[in-house]
């Protein structure tokens, strides 16, 4: 049977997806000895294999390369968040689920994430792109609440909106300090374990 011939354009997008998926590398390797502020652009592209003018053909800045890796890893992230929000099950299982999945995935790609966080505190962009990507996790979470308020799973009084700022941006607050901020080596599953007994307690506790 005949195969047709790869065109021009997919060759020419599969090789830029390759090179970029280097520099995406390339910058991860150099931010496990550096600090961002200090990681320089013809520093990426060389161990990268490319020369600094090469760079700017694939990015603007170190800042858009940043964004476009954490921006692939939230799809992740909001994946294992999902076993929650649309998962079969009891309540404590399934946040416990979720908790665990997300929290597996801040361990395995501490170097990006810290990161992230870290230049969302003084890089105007990437405090836009972290507040949005964060809020998105917000709003799929009021969601549910709202949709577990339908069913009566949870209390009318429980604000959906309120309370899933507090929970989503508490959740990443603290896997930030304990994962990345000397926590001394304790478990991951200490930190899930208390999360998930707080948003239990914060939705499915009934008010008296």
């Amino acid at each position: 049977m005949d195969v047709a011939p790869i065109s021009a354009e997919a060759r020419t997008n599969r090789r830029r997806a390759e090179v970029k998926a280097r520099l995406r590398t390339a910058m991860l390797e150099l931010l496990a000895e550096t600090s961002f502020r200090d990681l320089r652009i013809e520093d990426i592209a060389e161990a990268a294999g490319l020369s600094r003018s090469a760079f700017y053909f694939y990015y603007s800045d170190k800042q858009e390369l940043l964004i476009e890796a954490t921006d692939a890893m939230s799809d992740a992230l909001f994946e294992q968040a999902d076993r929650w929000w649309h998962g079969q099950g009891e309540p404590a299982a399934l946040i416990t689920e979720a908790l665990v999945g997300v929290a597996g995935l801040w361990v395995e790609n501490e170097v990006l994430l810290r990161t992230a966080t870290e230049v969302s505190t003084y890089d105007e962009r990437m405090r836009v792109f972290w507040h949005q990507l964060v809020s998105r996790f917000v709003e799929a979470t009021a969601e549910f609440i709202s949709r577990e308020q339908g069913d009566g799973s949870i209390d009318l009084r429980v604000d959906p909106r309120g309370t899933a700022e507090t929970l989503i941006w508490g959740a990443e607050r603290s896997l930030y300090v304990f994962i990345f901020a000397s926590t001394g080596g304790r478990p991951i599953d200490e930190l899930v374990d208390s999360l998930a007994a707080v948003w239990l307690r914060a939705l499915y506790c009934r008010y008296e």
